[in-house]
């Protein structure tokens, strides 16, 4: 049985009198590749982030493994100035980083066999031939050539290839990303797949892409309602579960408003009723009247999102800026 990697534990969010989720529970195991799913807005990249450690729940726990290692993607990744791509994928390797650019350096300009020798050596003690050799082989497979370049003077999208291969490179536990295929073409994509499905650490990710995530996953959490449901498969067996949920949640709503009617009825023809058996149906009456009005409440929600489509005018933008550093 796989070990649990994170464990949260009726966690809870709110931003002000918006609230996010309530009281989620699940976990996140050895081997397991997890998509975080469900409509925008609804808390998943801030669950993410309270996993992260970067926000904090409002209650709850999250529990973490001992010495658990994690490597992140985030959406838009941050970079030191002056940091050159080798140095960027080996963050957390820098002695390495250095060698090995030192080392190409060195053979770059025929430097003399004395210092060649001594580099070499140190390649040898920090197993950098491999670490060089994958690296290269993966940020070749993101359209990364120079090693040496800054980062600072790629895309946009050339930053976040970096980052995914930073990512990758990690040796973690567990990795999480936040939309990975951003930025990749489709040979990229076809390539990271096979990547991810063959890896044996654990994967927690958010993505848009319904077919990355049939390829790699095979576990959802669906963040809706409040809740977090859980389903063991890839997202098209998520789907037709999920349907059957709706289903499930549409005849209990039904069974709960055929209820309503007849304890209605039982109130308006005993509004004096007194005794143990009356109290017990008025409070019935009540509990099902509250179940059915929070549902209303959520109804009235999603049509008064609808509305806002109507009519002819559709955005409306005035004085806008927006500055990135200088």
């Amino acid at each position: 049985m796989a070990d649990n990697l994170i464990g949260i534990e009726n966690v809870s969010k709110r931003f002000g009198d918006r609230e996010l989720f309530n009281g989620v529970s699940f976990t996140l195991c050895e081997g397991e590749k997890t998509a975080l799913v469900g409509t925008n807005g609804c808390g998943k990249s801030t669950l993410m982030k309270i996993i992260l450690k970067q926000e904090e729940a409002d209650s709850g726990n999250v529990i973490y493994k001992k010495d658990l290692r994690i490597s992140y993607l985030p959406q838009n990744p941050e970079f030191v100035a002056g940091e050159t791509v080798i140095e960027a994928v080996l963050r957390n390797q820098k002695e390495t980083a250095d060698i090995i650019r030192q080392y190409e350096d060195a053979i770059e300009k025929n430097s003399d066999e004395n210092l060649i020798l001594k580099l070499t050596h140190e390649m040898d003690r920090l197993n950098a031939w491999d670490i060089e050799t994958e690296i290269k082989r993966t940020l070749s497979q993101l359209g990364i050539k120079n090693l040496d370049e800054k980062v600072e003077n790629l895309s946009g999208g050339g930053r976040k290839r970096v980052a995914l291969a930073a990512a990758l490179m990690c040796d973690s536990d567990i990795l999480i990303m936040d939309e990975p295929t951003n930025h990749l073409d489709l040979a990229m994509v076809e390539w990271l797949e096979e990547i991810l499905a063959n890896q044996k650490k654990a994967i927690l990710m958010v993505t848009h892409d319904r077919y990355f995530l049939d390829r790699v996953c095979n576990k959802i959490i669906e963040i809706a309602d409040l809740q977090a449901y859980s389903y063991i498969g890839n997202y098209s067996y998520y789907l037709e579960k999920k349907e059957q949920r709706k289903e499930i949640e549409e005849r209990t709503e039904q069974h709960l408003r055929n209820a309503y009617r007849r304890e209605i009825e039982w109130v308006r023809r005993q509004p004096q009723a007194r005794g143990g058996k009356a109290k017990y149906r008025l409070d019935r009456f009540q509990e099902i009247e509250a179940r059915l009005k929070n549902k209303r409440v959520e109804e009235e929600l999603s049509l008064k999102q609808g509305k806002s489509y109507i009519g002819s005018k559709i955005l409306e933008a005035q004085y806008i800026s927006k500055k990135f550093d200088q």
